[in-house]
């Protein structure tokens, strides 16, 4: 079903608590991790714009920014990338 997002928001609406920012980072642990690792191999940022962007994770999830794993493995996509794809890339 569409939503309609185009009106104002009360600040209420948009407003998360502490508590919903570390419920949210936690959930969203392997794709900050695979987010850090996209920023260590980009060839088209400096390192001035790689410790900006890793500031920023910092403030928004200072857990998720320090550590190198999550609570929750990565799933293993390999079969749908296959039935996908047709074949796996190694």
């Amino acid at each position: 079903v569409p939503v309609n997002n185009a009106r104002e928001k009360k600040p209420e609406e948009v407003y998360l608590s502490d508590a919903a920012k570390v419920v949210l980072c936690e959930t969203l642990c392997n794709e900050i991790q695979v987010y850090k690792t996209i920023l260590k191999r980009a060839q088209n940022i400096n390192k001035e714009q790689y410790i900006q962007s890793m500031q920023e994770l910092k403030t928004s999830c200072p857990k998720e920014a320090m550590e190198e794993s999550c609570v929750v493995d990565m799933p293993d996509i390999s079969l749908k990338v296959e039935k996908a794809k047709g074949e796996l890339i190694y």
